[in-house]
């Protein structure tokens, strides 16, 4: 299949646009989503991971189906230079399409004009890597839209329009060819769990979950890698979705540590505190994964559970290293609690004897 890239654009292409449509653009403009063979503007052409392995690979829109929750599309951008000198003025022709440099895409937004639904976070411009000819990645800029995560098992649509401008007036008025219709459907493919009462072991990965009425305090067991024990009393529904994908750009960052990871791409938020228990030897270190680096922890090593121990009730993405790393982030204090103390989430570390601190937290 044909991919966006520059050395791809130089077939001839033939597509006639009217005189009055020209005469409302510059000379140079973008162009989304561009498909050789088909009028700018039109095309339907993306970039998504398919297989869930970090390539980003040519396909359209209504090829992808339903999308899973979560996931990011991402629309090729292209500069549209229309040179009246060497060519016919308003007509898409051979090299008048290319990768638009930093210089030009300075100063330009993704602007979404959503008709049906909405997303949580507003798209933006990235320069991505995405397949080329021969199966090898080159670099280009993409309008990235980020599909929202849900803890439903419904499905979700969102159309609506895409333009690169400056500003939102500009977007509203920029022609048909700068413009990109996205109009997709998403859920969750995550499995559901109805009336979890803690009884249950969340294997492969968790899912959505439901939870009982009046449940109390529970265990929630995340295959062999973890343990949460929260009063889950009035808790509402949440994405237990976890996984220990290699984070290759924190890891990256230390590359004289061994580590493994622990993540929790939905971000849960309980109601209450709870004690997380993130099974690892004794001689490692656990930190939080944040986009800076290392953040260090209040955790301490339990012997019982033969795990690392820390209160919290946010489950976000860590970091189980077999040597201290660089700390980027220093703890706040309380700044993960709540004033609900009532709920017992377990002994009291500071009793506790058989914990070891962790070594990077100075307690």
């Amino acid at each position: 299949m044909k991919k966006i890239f520059a050395t791809t654009l130089a077939a001839v292409m033939t597509v006639s646009l009217t005189s009055v449509a020209f005469a409302a653009t510059e000379e140079k403009g973008f162009v989304l989503g561009y498909k050789e063979g088909t009028t700018p503007g039109t095309g339907t052409t993306v970039y998504a991971d398919q297989d869930d392995d970090g390539n980003y690979d040519e396909t359209t829109l209504e090829a992808l189906g339903t999308l899973e929750a979560g996931t990011k599309i991402y629309v090729p951008i292209l500069l549209w230079n229309d040179d009246d000198t060497s060519g016919t003025p308003g007509t898409v022709e051979s090299g008048e399409l290319v990768q638009p440099t930093s210089d030009d895409i300075k100063g330009y937004k993704v602007y979404a004009d959503w008709k049906v639904g909405d997303v949580d976070d507003d798209p933006e411009i990235k320069y991505v890597k995405f397949q080329k000819e021969g199966g090898t990645y080159g670099y280009g800029y993409a309008a990235v839209v980020y599909i929202p995560e849900t803890t439903s098992a419904k499905d979700f649509d969102l159309a609506g329009t895409l333009a690169i401008a400056k500003t939102s007036s500009k977007a509203d008025d920029a022609i048909d060819q700068n413009k990109f219709d996205f109009d997709i459907t998403y859920a969750s493919s995550a499995k559901i769990y109805e009336d979890f009462d803690g009884t249950e072991t969340l294997e492969d990965g968790g899912g959505i979950v439901e939870f009982a009425d009046d449940c109390g305090e529970i265990d929630i067991e995340f295959g062999e890698e973890a343990l949460f024990t929260v009063n889950a009393n009035g808790q509402g529904d949440l994405n237990l979705k976890y996984d220990t994908d290699y984070n290759s750009d924190f890891a990256a960052m230390y590359d004289y540590a061994n580590i493994d990871f622990l993540n929790f791409p939905g971000e849960p938020s309980f109601n209450r505190n709870g004690t997380l228990y993130i099974y690892a030897d004794e001689d490692t270190y656990l930190y939080e994964v944040t986009a800076d680096g290392a953040k260090e922890l209040d955790a301490v090593w339990d012997e019982d559970y033969e795990a690392w121990k820390l209160t919290t009730r946010t489950l976000t993405s860590y970091a189980v290293s077999d040597v201290e790393l660089d700390v980027k982030t220093s703890t706040d204090e309380d700044t993960d609690t709540d004033e609900d103390t009532s709920t017992d989430t377990g002994s009291d570390s500071s009793t506790d004897t058989s914990e070891k601190p962790n070594p990077d937290t100075g307690r």
